[in-house]
């Protein structure tokens, strides 16, 4: 068992205890030496224990709560972790805000929202291993020279200057980290190789002894008409997210089994749900991070490991290069955007520093329940994307199959009714 567990058990037959009275929680706990003989009182959801052991009580979908003992009984605070048949008991006592002491690797923690991201955890005591892909990162990721040319004066002036402004790399985060009193250290690679990936985590663990957070904020941004997408900008997009993504998690999450904690922040994009920008390669990538965040926090929540994601609107070299690339070719066929709208002005946009602390807290205990998650973060401004799940259905009776004409029948007026297509933006 980690820190602050009891232990680890099977929930027998039906897993509906959410529903059932409460011998179906004495059977849960009767796993536990503390918990045998114990009984709840008629009309009570207060469990009764024997002297010395602790009180329980049912409350909410999978927390139990303190009640008031008698003075013969011991008190602490549990919450019960499910995931499928498999529970954790876990002591309510160390449930905290603090990140102090645990150990991060942010990828893409160079410059921009990375960069944010390592340095308020390193504020809030976590040391930090920093990373991108190599030393003195400038340039650009996406501009063309011929992109460059097409930009007035004053306008390639104002790139240039905030593409400078936004430079950095793992190393200039680690000093700034390192200078603020925090403790970092600089990790650079590529994470879309394997064993990269693995010689990061294994730097995190050789220097600080162990691995409690990944985030996840290395990406590649492109755009293209899907007609003109190459195989080397579609792997080089997807080579980061989800490739470069998984590789991280695969080698760090051994670690967190081993203790039995570990958190797991992921960076997505809306543009998992299609875009108003012609990148379906930056699309594809961003919905694979979905699907393994899901997975993840699927297999990994009795672990008592959580996986979530990140779709942020932030102020980056990403953004500057998508406004200068539009300041070239607004108007024309070589805009991005599939209607001019859609461009938010630069200036309007959050800075990465706001991201940060949503981050931070899906990174405490407080956040344990939290798992799978896909979140969009705008400024000061969060919300949760719903699951998605089916809406309406059709179905017919027998063995035979559908026809068309029974089809035309039922899919518009039963199967798709209130349907809104993801083209009617």
């Amino acid at each position: 068992a980690g820190r602050g567990e009891i232990g680890v058990g099977k929930i027998e037959g039906d897993d509906t205890h959410r529903e059932t009275p409460p011998r179906k929680l004495i059977r849960m706990l009767s796993h536990f030496p503390c918990c045998r003989n114990a009984f709840f009182r008629r009309n009570s959801t207060a469990l009764r224990l024997p002297a010395g052991s602790p009180t329980w009580v049912k409350g909410g979908a999978d927390a139990i709560c303190r009640k008031k003992p008698d003075s013969s009984q011991t008190v602490i605070y549990v919450t019960i972790i499910r995931a499928g048949k498999d529970f954790i008991v876990k002591e309510e006592t160390t449930v905290s805000l603090s990140l102090k002491g645990k150990v991060a690797i942010v990828t893409g923690s160079g410059q921009g929202i990375g960069r944010a991201v390592a340095m308020y955890l390193a504020e809030q005591g976590v040391k930090v291993v920093t990373n991108n892909r190599r030393r003195h990162s400038t340039g650009y990721a996406q501009l063309t020279e011929r992109d460059l040319a097409h930009l007035s004066p004053a306008d390639l002036e104002w790139t240039e200057k905030m593409m400078a402004e936004l430079s950095g790399d793992a190393e200039t985060t680690a000093k700034a980290i390192r200078d603020a009193g925090g403790e970092a250290t600089p990790f650079f690679g590529d994470i879309s190789d394997f064993q990269v990936a693995a010689d990061l985590v294994e730097t995190a663990v050789k220097t600080y002894g162990s691995i409690d957070i990944v985030v996840n904020i290395a990406g590649s941004f492109g755009f293209s008409p899907v007609d003109k997408i190459t195989p080397e900008l579609w792997d080089h997009v997807n080579n980061t997210k989800p490739k470069g993504h998984f590789n991280v998690i695969r080698h760090a999450v051994p670690y967190m089994k081993e203790k039995r904690w570990g958190r797991i922040v992921n960076t997505t994009s809306r543009a998992f749900l299609g875009d108003v920008i012609r990148h379906a390669e930056y699309c594809a990538a961003n919905a694979g991070v979905v699907g393994l965040t899901r997975a993840v926090a699927m297999e990994l929540y009795r672990y008592n490991i959580t996986c979530n994601a990140i779709s942020p609107f932030a102020y980056t070299r990403a953004s500057v290069e998508l406004e200068a690339h539009e300041r070239a070719f607004r108007g024309t066929e070589d805009s991005v955007f599939l209607d001019p709208k859609f461009n938010f002005p630069i200036e309007i946009t959050p800075k990465p520093e706001y991201l940060a602390p949503f981050i931070a807290y899906l990174c405490t205990d407080k956040a344990a329940n939290i798992s799978g998650a896909i979140f969009s973060v705008a400024g000061n401004r969060i919300s949760v994307f719903t699951n998605p799940v089916p809406v309406n259905e059709i179905t017919k009776e027998g063995k035979e199959k559908w026809t068309l004409e029974e089809l035309d029948e039922k899919v518009h007026s039963v199967l798709m009714k209130d349907y809104k297509s993801v083209v009617e933006f």
